[in-house]
């Protein structure tokens, strides 16, 4: 299969909005020429400034995503830690029974949730786009993914994503072999041991 060209516009949204802006400048010094015409130029403006507030907007949201999904778990934890504690008083209660388990609904195992051997798990698909990445979540926030074009010494930071699946477009022309791990993330920290790495060949 031949190499297909890299396309001129970028496929990460916000390295195209620094294209968009600089395009549009080099649009407007090369106005009445090229067959670029002012009618054009202020339908181009438009649209640009419409794309930036798009992405300040999304930018926002992000951020307050990331917030509350922070504090989600940060309340998660204590209310489950409560939990635990007042069922653990419960368990160890002389008047303790199954019958007490079935109606309190505690019967079962303890999690086994451990954020210091926690290993998460990646599964690659080739898309239209490029990249599936499903990760397993477990009790984390969410994951950092890295990837390398095989025969690169390093890994290189992709993303950190808050739901899997995650979609990789970045920079990939066929063909090309690409590896991928992630490490599972509490407190924007990492935390627990590499993924092994998954590849696939696009």
């Amino acid at each position: 299969m031949k190499n297909r060209k890299k396309d001129y516009i970028p496929s990460d949204k916000f390295e195209l909005g620094v294209w968009l802006v600089d395009f549009l400048e080099d649009c407007k010094k090369g106005v009445n020429h090229y067959g670029i015409n002012e009618e054009e130029i202020k339908a181009f403006e438009l649209l640009v400034a419409m794309y930036l507030a798009d992405l300040k907007a999304e930018q926002s949201l992000i951020d307050q995503k990331r917030t509350q999904v922070k504090k989600t778990g940060d309340d998660r934890k204590a209310a489950v830690d409560f939990s635990r504690g007042i069922a653990q008083h419960i368990k160890t209660s002389s008047d303790y029974n199954h019958q007490v388990g079935e109606k309190f609904n505690i019967i079962g195992a303890e999690s086994s949730f451990n954020k210091d051997t926690f290993k998460t798990v990646l599964k690659l698909t080739k898309i239209t786009e490029g990249v599936r990445i499903e990760f397993v979540k477990s009790q984390t926030e969410g994951a950092r993914i890295y990837r390398r074009v095989k025969g690169q010494e390093n890994f290189e930071f992709m993303a950190y994503d808050l739901h899997s699946p995650y979609i990789d477009t970045k920079d990939i022309v066929s063909p090309m072999k690409l590896e991928y791990y992630a490490k599972g993330v509490i407190d924007g920290e990492e935390i627990g041991v590499e993924s092994d790495t998954a590849k696939i060949t696009i």
